[in-house]
């Protein structure tokens, strides 16, 4: 049930556009210039997310105040919200049709 509440802040967060607030967010975690993905199919856009007690309060362009680490995730894909261990999501890597 917590995951189900935490994609739904993610996606209501994504689909209000990039959070920029002019109050500095607070973070314990903040991960820099990945290619963020909600999940929805909507193109990745290149952004930063950031969290703090293990909840997301920021993603898109936003001022930080305080960050106890920082990720440099340009290159990468970020997910937020997209916690399941349990998926068929490899079948495009193993089918000799669609893997790379």
């Amino acid at each position: 049930m917590q995951r189900l509440g935490l994609v739904a802040i993610v996606i209501i967060a994504w689909g209000s556009g990039p959070v920029s607030s002019a109050e500095p967010v607070t973070a314990d975690v903040v991960l820099e210039g990945g290619e963020i993905h909600d999940g929805t199919g909507r193109p990745g856009v290149i952004g930063d997310v950031a969290i703090r007690g293990g909840k997301i309060v920021a993603v898109g362009a936003f001022k930080t105040k305080s960050v106890e680490w920082r990720l440099d995730c340009r290159g990468l894909v970020v997910m937020p919200g997209a916690i399941d261990l349990h998926n068929h999501s490899d079948r495009q890597v193993v089918d000799s049709k669609t893997r790379a």
